[in-house]
């Protein structure tokens, strides 16, 4: 007997945990994904009530599109823009950002939980 496929959004929605190396070293931090149609809502939890929202989120069944917005420490807002597809129980992306009048690109990790 074969079952039928988890829909995109079931696999996607839930509970993981993020990985990114940067200059100052790994980040790591739990995910958590809600998908509503093609709508992606969630947040980035680093613990002690740090979070970061999820804004601007969609799936369209193979690719997630979000943007994340973090306060820095010397003033202003650094603007991350971030894809990422699924493969088996990984989501595997990639990030941009400007950072002092200088793009940066990266790639980040999450797995599910």
């Amino acid at each position: 007997m074969t079952l039928p496929p988890l829909r995109a959004q079931e696999s996607l929605s839930g509970a993981w945990i993020f990985h990114m190396q940067s200059p100052s070293g790994e980040f790591i931090s739990r995910l958590t994904l809600k998908v509503d149609g093609d709508k992606v809502t969630g947040d980035f939890d680093f613990g002690e009530g740090r979070k970061l929202q999820i804004e601007n989120g969609t799936w369209n069944g193979s690719e997630l599109r979000m943007t994340v917005r973090r306060d820095r420490p010397q003033g202003g807002i650094i603007v991350y823009q971030m894809t990422a597809s699924l493969r088996g129980k990984q989501l595997r992306g990639s990030v941009e950002t400007e950072l002092d009048g200088e793009k940066r690109a990266g790639e980040w990790l999450a797995e599910r939980k």
